[in-house]
């Protein structure tokens, strides 16, 4: 049974009441206000590129000259690779300048090969039919001409036009945004976004961020390839004019530290990451603390955010300004724009002690708030931290009688369907609400996201959740943070193998005690033992550019053997 403050609804205002929100502004009625405080940090391969509201106007302007001499027309689709990059950040409001669709089609995800990466640009755009793809010179350059022989492939660089044109921005309605990201779970499908449902959520998003344009300023190093590094990092800051400083993926991996520098060095407030650069950037700050800075939001998405990194950094950052208020938790998805729920500013983040094993048959049985947020957890108990409340007009629901469940969400921001795929859309989009894929339950009028529904694996007849292994295989110092994935594998006989593959830190040297640690911890959570235990190469586990493991593949490099590991322990 449900506990009586339990839900399986949770409704924004004005979600679910007939009404719309407050009125947003067209995407590009920006560019007709002056923003004298406006200041875009952008990074430009080794140093900063600093313009201000007047240079990114007038770069978009210049570039969607150069697309329509390219045959850019109203409703012309536009593939783009983006790279975080300043002619990225000019590319997309120049392509609605020039009234086409952006297609943003995924980066290379790590351990992915060259030639499958390009063959899986080919098949999408064989399927969407974009009149030029857009990507830096660097790379356009070393493509052979015969590999996408119907496509023009153009580099930004080269859309520097200088001949007066008259824009046609898009309607409300017009598809503006097809997201083609590159998933942990499955091959990308392109998420169509509309003009009006992307400038209603970066309002809803500025409303619950409580921007204010004359003392905010963000700071953002994930993937423009992604939502959150794209909405969140850029066209938030582009709408509202809200200076920013746009890092990249490849920088902070390099230097996790250069995240909360450029933090203190901008004077931001805002950022966002998921909850593995969180541990990266704590880590380095326990080495050396970056200078003072007032967060006043860190968001915290894109993968199941633990309570141990939240304190983990509230520990190694309080003297420089990082509260457990300045942490945000988030839900969010492509389909929905980017967000749908967040913890309120101002508000720490709500954790939660459950036992185990009702949540599997999906129920509720004594939630337990707990405060100190790193303790050790009990036997057969899963911590969970809330993601927060829905955003202004939005509604997650569980599907289902059961206190846990599939969430299903309504927005006002909510994704047309996807691109060429009307299977997929009917599958996932019904009666104004998305299927997420996602398993979680509200308590409290809060959300609470346990994972998505095909990360379940099976052992001795019994479910569990792989988060919840894999954040106690990662509790070992000598596991790479994030580097860590439990994989069932189906055996040609019918019989099933549970295994673990994981990254060694640089301090590990005994992979035979990695292994026991790992082996030690998988049997603690499950109560069974694991058939192998893989320690592979650092770099190895394919991961989305914002750094989420992408299990499919994981398995697609075991039944393929193609896997080269330093060690291997178990039949």
């Amino acid at each position: 049974m449900e506990p009586a403050n339990g839900s399986t609804d949770l409704r924004s205002p004005l979600a679910g009441r007939g009404e719309e929100p407050p009125p947003s502004p067209s995407l590009l009625g920006a560019f007709e206000q002056p923003r004298p405080g406006f200041r875009a940090s952008i990074w430009a391969g080794s140093s900063f590129e600093h313009w201000d509201w007047d240079s990114w106007r007038a770069a978009a302007s210049a570039m969607a000259a150069g697309l329509r001499d390219r045959g850019v027309q109203p409703g012309s689709r536009v593939a783009c690779v983006l790279t975080n990059c300043p002619a990225a950040c000019a590319a997309v409001p120049a392509i609605w300048l020039a009234g086409g669709t952006v297609l943003s089609l995924p980066t290379i995800a790590r351990g992915m090969s060259v030639e499958a990466y390009l063959s899986q640009l080919r098949r999408i755009c064989v399927a969407s039919g974009p009149v030029v793809l857009l990507m830096e010179e660097q790379f356009s350059s070393v493509l052979p001409e015969s590999w996408m022989p119907d496509v023009r492939v153009v580099s930004y660089e080269s859309l520097a036009g200088s001949r007066r044109f008259e824009p046609t921005p898009p309607e409300s309605e017009d598809i503006v945004f097809v997201q083609y990201s590159s998933g942990s779970t499955s091959e990308p499908h392109g998420c169509a976004l509309s003009a009006g449902a992307v400038a209603r959520h970066l309002r809803m998003l500025a409303q619950r961020l409580e921007v204010d344009t004359a003392r905010d300023a963000s700071v953002c190093w994930l993937p423009l390839s992604h939502d959150m590094g794209l909405f969140g990092g850029v066209m938030l800051g582009f709408l509202e004019g809200m200076s920013m400083c746009l890092s990249s993926p490849q920088r902070f991996l390099r230097s996790p530290r250069t995240w909360f520098d450029d933090c203190a060095w901008s004077g931001a407030t805002i950022t966002a990451a998921p909850n593995f650069a969180l541990e990266l950037a704590s880590r380095a700050a326990g080495v050396e603390l970056p200078e003072p800075f007032a967060m006043k939001r860190c968001v915290l998405g894109g993968e199941r955010v633990e309570a141990r990194s939240i304190a983990t950094a509230v520990r190694a950052l309080a003297e420089r300004g990082l509260r457990p208020e300045s942490l945000a938790p988030a839900y969010g998805m492509a389909e929905a724009v980017l967000a749908v729920t967040m913890t309120d500013v101002g508000e720490a983040p709500t954790v939660l002690d459950l036992d185990s094993a009702p949540l599997l048959e999906g129920e509720l049985s004594d939630p337990v708030p707990v405060e100190s947020w790193d303790d050790d957890l009990g036997p057969g108990q899963t911590r969970l931290v809330s993601v927060g409340r829905p955003l202004e007009g939005v509604g997650v629901r569980v599907d289902g009688e059961k206190a846990v469940g599939e969430l299903l969400v309504s927005s006002p921001s909510l994704a047309s369907g996807y691109l060429a795929d009307e299977d997929a859309t009917r599958e996932r989009f019904e009666n104004g609400e998305v299927r997420t894929g996602d398993l979680g339950f509200t308590w409290e009028g809060q959300l609470y996201v346990l994972g998505r529904t095909d990360d379940m694996v099976t052992v001795g007849g019994r479910n569990h959740f792989a988060r919840d292994v894999e954040v106690a295989m990662a509790g070992s110092v000598a596991i790479r943070p994030g580097s860590c994935v439990l994989v069932n594998l189906m055996e040609s006989g019918g019989s099933e193998q549970l295994l673990a593959m994981a990254e060694p830190a640089k301090e590990a040297e005994d992979f035979a005690d990695v292994a026991r640690t790992l082996t030690a911890a998988v049997r603690e959570v499950t109560g069974f033992r694991l058939d192998q235990c893989l320690i592979v190469p650092p770099g190895t586990l394919p991961k989305t550019p914002s750094g989420k493991i992408q299990r499919f593949r994981c398995r697609q490099m075991l039944e393929a053997e193609t896997l080269e590991p330093l060690a291997r322990f178990g039949r």
